[in-house]
């Protein structure tokens, strides 16, 4: 009897939100770096400077992806403060503080390897090709799907030399039954965490680091 109510509540919570739910943009806040377990040492001393992520996404810089509501019609663009790139590089910084690691700022770059400023021993920049995450809500069902995919070139600043260049890639699902947008900042926070985790486990730059 108590699974029976509970359902009902859900069902009627999962209908009066639909019925209140209007169009229009729906501000997501930051994304963070989760931490994974067991993360490697590395050198210390070491300093990586971050360059720009260009964004190739061919949408509008902060928008992130979509929440449909079919049954009322209703479609709210899920966007950032800044942009989607601005939030990569975040991310990307925070990853490497967290590895104990000094982060620089390279924003003033021009991206070739002969203008590298010594300001650093590894540079990184790169290309957002994908963060997305799209949810389409009905009643008792809500399907979640991210997508992060970006292009990541690493650079050794002594030798001017382009020493790898990676492409990430995290692909998210999941289903829950009432739509919440903190479930829409977990996941993508999730999906990007892990494409950039895949930098720290690629033998040539782990090389670097050590």
């Amino acid at each position: 009897m108590a699974g029976l109510y509970r359902v009902m509540s859900m069902l009627i919570l999962s209908f009066g939100l639909s019925a209140c739910a209007t169009s229009g943009p729906v501000l997501i806040g930051a994304l963070r770096y989760e931490r994974p377990q067991g993360m490697g040492s590395v050198r210390p001393g070491l300093s990586v400077a971050v360059g720009v992520f260009n964004d190739q996404r061919g949408v509008a810089p902060s928008l992130i992806g979509k929440r449909i509501l079919p049954s009322a019609g209703v479609e709210n663009e899920l966007v950032v403060g800044g942009s989607a790139a601005d939030m990569v590089s975040s991310v990307m910084k925070q990853a490497l503080s967290a590895r104990g690691i000094e982060v620089k700022e390279a924003l003033q770059w021009d991206l070739s390897l002969e203008n590298i400023p010594d300001i650093a021993d590894l540079f990184i920049w790169g290309e957002v090709k994908a963060m997305d995450v799209y949810a389409e809500s009905r009643p008792l069902s809500v399907s979640y799907k991210a997508d992060v995919q970006i292009r990541l070139m690493a650079a050794d600043a002594k030798q001017k030399k382009l020493i790898r260049t990676l492409n990430l890639n995290s692909r998210l699902e999941r289903q829950d039954i009432v739509f919440s947008f903190s479930t829409v900042e977990d996941m993508l926070t999730e999906a990007l965490s892990s494409a950039i985790d895949q930098v720290f486990a690629d033998q040539e730059i782990n090389k670097r680091l050590q």
